[in-house]
């Protein structure tokens, strides 16, 4: 505000009127605003009625003295940064040390000197006007940072829009807000709202419409601008979505994303010419935060989707390979069987092994794939009998003798833990199956005192570490699973003399 403006109120505080009558004329005829008091209460009334920008203070009055008022003036938190300038005829050191003290910017002694007044109170006026201007802008960003780092802090969309909405007063006043987005054929819906009756708020989220075909909304998807509109009564072009909102002011902005137009934030108000550019000014800089925010929750959703689908895609698939293929061997064997059970006892009964083998490995398929589908199995279920469900799964994929040695009484694993051991035994017996071509397996999980080891070993084939990939054999994601859970790991190979896989956590008394 320039020192100059007619806004610029100063309150003088003077017990002679000869005295207040000169000071008023001399600072009034510089064209600021000035109300004056003869007694420090009537002078502290007007202060707290009505802000000041600058008060000019006698020291020497009957019943509050100078420094009384401005104590209480820097006690107020409304008058606190408020200027005084001391007015006197004593030009006594003493009086000027306390004045400072108490938190004057100056002092004046009298015969007062027109042009020294009107410098003097020019200067503290510009320095508390910029002052106020600088702790505003500070204030502003402070605002539109915390807004930010608050609608940022969640990758839920729901969550994103409940909290732009929630933080919104901060940054621009309001009666009532609605956020819109558009979809890729132009067509906008409300999608969270605040402040409306409960029965506008269910019209509002019902609605939907081509902003091609209401005048505000394509004109602020062409200029991509904020529009203002001081009176809907009295604006020609203007639109109603439905009759229920009552509100006069309208603020609108685009909310722009990749340099387009996903969405507006509408903000309305029941006083008329409410909203002003500087309010327009700061809703674009928080409508920024916003489409960021906006977009990398709609990225979040993407991701959870083709993440879920990859997901489907792996069971199916998983279904096909090893339970469908399981299913279909025994079908096959339990038609065949009865062909045999006249002529060849004993090729039945080895088929009856084998069929109850195929069955049983079908179930521990269907178990496995059950806690992918469930991750909370994995919680629940104590670490052997998942063990115990992998191996009887691969049973059937493997021409091998497999055994499961389980040792010691099973205690409660950290979750996190347990999880890694289980993803690292099934990466594991999923290389066996793979690559071992081996004729005898063994799985161990030994509980001891201080921990627990999950030990898969193989007489296969064996490799080179050195000649084998990062990323080939899982290898980097095992490691990368144990390094996450303080698992100890160590894979033991050589060509032809098979592999050893270790997996030990200690730590029980810690946990």
């Amino acid at each position: 505000m320039p020192s100059d403006s007619p806004q610029a109120r100063i309150l003088i505080i003077e017990d002679q009127k000869e005295n207040l009558d000169l000071l008023i004329d001399m600072i009034g005829a510089a064209n600021y605003q000035v109300v004056g008091a003869q007694t420090g209460e009537a002078g502290l009334k007007l202060a707290f009625q009505h802000i000041p920008d600058l008060v000019l203070l006698d020291i020497q009055m009957p019943g509050l003295s100078g420094f009384d008022i401005c104590k209480r003036l820097k006690a107020n938190a409304a008058t606190h940064d408020v200027p005084v300038i001391f007015v006197t005829a004593a030009d006594r050191l003493a009086d000027k040390i306390e004045g400072f003290r108490l938190g004057a910017v100056d002092y004046i002694t009298k015969p007062y000197q027109l042009e020294e007044v009107r410098i003097r109170v020019r200067t503290h006026l510009n320095i508390y006007h910029h002052q106020r201007e600088l702790t505003r802008q500070r204030e502003e960003i402070e605002t539109l940072r915390d807004t930010a780092a608050i609608v940022n802090s969640t990758l839920e969309l729901g969550d994103v829009l409940d909290r732009i909405l929630s933080n919104l007063r901060r940054v621009v006043p309001h009666d009532h807000a609605n956020i819109m987005l558009i979809d890729e054929e132009g067509m906008a819906q409300v999608v969270g709202c605040l402040g409306y009756a409960a029965e506008t708020t269910d019209q509002l989220l019902q609605l939907q419409f081509s902003v091609a075909d209401l005048n505000t909304f394509r004109w602020m998807l062409e200029s991509r601008q904020p529009l203002i509109v001081a009176d809907r009564r009295q604006e020609p072009l203007w639109q109603e979505m439905i009759r229920e909102v009552n509100s006069l002011a309208y603020l609108g902005i685009p909310i722009i994303g990749e340099d387009e137009v996903i969405g507006f934030i509408n903000l309305d108000s029941d006083t008329p010419g409410f909203f002003t550019i500087e309010y327009a000014d700061k809703l674009r800089a928080f409508t920024d935060q916003v489409a960021i925010a906006i977009r990398n929750a709609r990225l979040y959703e993407q991701a959870q989707f083709l993440a879920a689908a990859q997901e489907r895609q792996r069971l199916a698939r998983d279904l096909h390979d090893a339970v469908s293929q399981t299913l279909f061997s025994a079908s096959v064997m339990a038609e065949t069987l009865p062909m045999l059970l006249d002529h060849d006892p004993e090729a039945t009964r080895q088929g009856l092994n084998q069929l109850a083998r195929l069955t049983k490995g079908a179930l521990s398929e269907m178990r496995t794939l059950l806690v992918e589908l469930r991750p909370m199995a994995l919680v629940e279920t104590d670490l052997s009998v998942l063990v115990m469900h992998l191996v009887n799964a691969v049973r059937t994929r493997i021409d091998a003798e497999i055994s499961l040695i389980t040792e010691g009484p099973e205690f409660n694993l950290p979750t996190e833990v347990k999880i890694q051991l289980y993803r690292i035994g099934q990466e594991a017996l999923n290389n066996v199956s793979k690559y071992a071509l081996a004729s005898r397996v063994t799985v161990e999980v030994l509980f001891t005192d201080d921990g627990v080891a999950l030990i898969v070993e193989d007489n296969g084939a064996g490799f080179v570490p050195d000649q084998i990939g990062a990323d080939h054999m899982g290898i980097r994601i095992m490691y990368e699973r144990a390094a996450a859970a303080a698992i100890g790991l160590s894979i033991t190979t050589a060509p032809g003399e098979g592999t050893r896989v270790i997996a030990q956590w200690s730590g029980r008394s810690q946990s």
